[in-house]
């Protein structure tokens, strides 16, 4: 089996980037995106559920 990479926030952040409906510059996509990242992570750590549209939900 193909190892897959890892998509970190930079990785995210040009994929949004590039795509044809995006308005915002790759800087803001990328704080924006580290900013939900810490969040879900103090949820996780409170032990709270985070849940994702169209993806489920993340239990501690």
């Amino acid at each position: 089996m193909a190892t897959k990479s890892t998509m970190s926030e930079v990785k995210m952040a040009a994929r949004i980037y590039n795509r044809e409906d995006n308005l915002y510059k790759q800087d803001i996509i990328k704080d924006i995106l580290r900013m939900y990242a810490d969040e879900v992570r103090k949820c996780m750590i409170n032990g709270e559920r985070v849940q994702i549209s169209k993806v489920g939900t993340i239990i501690p």
